[in-house]
């Protein structure tokens, strides 16, 4: 029975008997609607997109009945239990972080898209970028590699721990994402590889994905048109290729590292280590996948390996950074606030480094079959050269020998140890610049009245802190995300929520940018400075618009 996907129209009785998202997992609906073929547009074949994900029609509801909950599915009871802690987590992280960096945490950790703002979207697909936004196979291969380095590094291989390390994160991540197909079979390609490790075949790792591949088409032939299936197949065969040269310079690091002597060499060895391994696994993924990106998408950014290689050092810092936010949110609103804090510093650098990169690129058209067949052609060939381990390690070795006779057994560069007192000096004055910022942040109200006049764009807004603290805003701007992104600025990292919200009047320009803050549960109370309209606030919290004289109500939402 082909799939319909669903235009879904809110029922009132639902609105007032549950949260957001009003639908859950294992609900029978019954749907009233018409029943609609796709459309091809103009530049996009809309019915072949939704084919390939086995979606033949869409229905226009006009009516939606909810017959039974999920209770009575212990399966679909237990996916409804993740997605609601993935819900949650993403409150406490909206409620922690500022924008955008709310948004992109729950981009790459969520996969949760939808509040990303168009600018910071365009400025990772001009760079070469946008894939990271996309969690596919490229972030599970990541967060394999990743992982396997360092729990390497600290468990070393002897009794194979690191590998049982490796597939738990991957799996919660596929978890946590909300396990959509593309990080579905990014994980289990993943798991296959593991696997292929433990039991001592590396040499059958390549023909292990392959065959897992295999059986999905043979599952969904339809998934072999699928760019993100394509992308996550290529992206894992990447970085399985350049594994044993990565191995290679993690264990000579390991051994400079160990003999260094000297703590402080010893993590600058650590950290040059992680750096040149974020870069290998980029340099990986990104020559198997640039054939597919200029056909698939018509442009060749030149800057993409750079700017994925600059960006991924970031990314197990935003991941892992993310997730604790929201963790100890959910335990209490402080703990969040804190951990948001130390998060918001990877966040900023991705941001600013997408934003500051230039964008050269070159149009993809001249790239065709043949030329993507050639390509993947020569790879393959690859594996076929005598001694291709051997050499890759062999140039691991030499690469690392050559770090450490240019830097010396200090760490430094030869002949200027006194550059290590510099170090010293710079990471002291981080510290001091981070003492002072954290006084800033506790110490609190000065006992003066505040007032932010918010830039929203075709709107207003404004932002008042009275001498107590307490904070209210006044007007939303004109669209949804006006509010939030405006608030980053003046809110104070430790304290993003609302006592009150003043709402002058009801027309759009004034009342849209109060939605992101509404489903964030950033305000406490209503306030409507207009004669013709009130505030209802059920019990959910939602407010119900009725035309009588305003009256100031409270709501018991916010984190504080």
């Amino acid at each position: 029975m082909p799939k319909l996907w669903c235009m879904r129209v809110l029922p009132p009785s639902l609105i007032s008997q549950r949260d957001d998202p009003y639908f859950w997992h294992g609900d029978t609906l019954l749907l009233e609607g018409e029943l609609r073929q796709p459309q091809v547009y103009e530049d996009f074949d809309y019915p072949s997109y939704l084919s390939h994900q086995g979606i033949s029609g869409i229905l226009w509801v006009r009516r939606t009945e909810l017959i039974s909950q999920r209770e009575g599915s212990p399966t679909a009871a237990w996916k409804g239990s993740v997605f609601d802690l993935r819900r949650e987590l993403a409150e406490e992280i909206q409620a922690a972080l500022p924008e955008p960096h709310s948004a992109l945490a729950q981009a790459l950790l969520l996969g949760l898209r939808g509040q990303l703002p168009p600018e910071v979207k365009e400025n990772f697909r001009r760079t070469g970028a946008a894939h990271l936004l996309a969690i596919s196979g490229l972030h599970v291969g990541v967060l394999l590699a990743m992982t396997m380095t360092a729990a390497t590094l600290c468990l070393g291989r002897r009794r194979q721990a690191y590998l049982l390390v490796a597939l738990a994160s991957i799996w919660f991540y596929v978890l946590v994402s909300g396990f959509p197909v593309s990080v579905l079979r990014a994980g289990i390609m993943g798991s296959v590889f593991l696997s292929a490790v433990a039991l001592g075949r590396p040499r059958s790792i390549l023909p292990s994905l392959a065959l897992s591949a295999a059986v999905m088409v043979g599952i969904n032939p339809k998934v072999l048109g699928q760019i993100s299936f394509q992308l996550s197949f290529t992206a894992l065969a990447g970085i399985v290729l350049v594994l044993p040269f990565l191995f290679k310079m993690s264990e000579e690091v390991s051994l400079r590292a160990s003999a260094s002597g000297s703590r402080l060499r010893h993590l600058g060895w650590q950290a040059g280590n992680w750096v040149l391994s974020s870069m290998v696994v980029s340099v990986g993924a990104t020559l198997a996948t640039w054939p597919l990106v200029a056909m698939n998408f018509d442009r060749l950014p030149l800057a993409s390996i750079l700017a994925t290689s600059l960006a991924l050092p970031a990314m197990p810092f935003i991941l892992v950074g993310a997730l604790v936010t929201g963790g100890l949110g959910l335990a209490h609103p402080a703990l969040g606030q804190i951990a948001g804090w130390l998060t918001s510093v990877p966040l900023s650098y991705l941001l600013g480094l997408i934003s500051f990169l230039p964008a050269p690129g070159i149009p993809g058209d001249w790239v065709g079959m043949p030329v993507v067949v050639v390509w993947y052609g020569l790879l393959a060939g690859l594996l076929f050269v005598p001694g291709r381990t051997a050499r890759a390690q062999g140039l691991a070795v030499w690469l690392i020998s050559m770090a450490h006779r240019t830097f010396g057994e200090t760490g430094t560069p030869a002949g200027h140890p006194k550059w290590a007192l510099s170090f010293i000096v710079l990471a002291l004055a981080l510290l001091a610049v981070a003492a002072v910022l954290w006084f800033q942040v506790f110490q609190g109200t000065d006992g003066r009245l505040h007032v932010y006049f918010l830039d929203v764009g075709q709107g207003d807004s404004m932002l008042i802190v009275t001498p107590q603290g307490k904070q209210v805003l006044v007007d939303g701007g004109p669209n949804l995300t006006s509010a939030t992104r405006a608030l980053a600025g003046p809110m104070s990292p430790m304290d993003r929520s609302l006592d009150m919200v003043v709402m002058t009047h009801i027309d759009g320009d004034h009342s849209r940018g109060f939605w992101r803050c509404w489903t964030g549960t950033m305000w406490q109370r209503w306030w409507l400075a207009t004669t013709r309209w009130t505030v209802n606030c059920p019990k959910s919290g939602r407010p119900d618009w009725s035309g009588r004289k305003s009256t100031r109500l409270k709501c018991q939402l916010g984190t504080s």
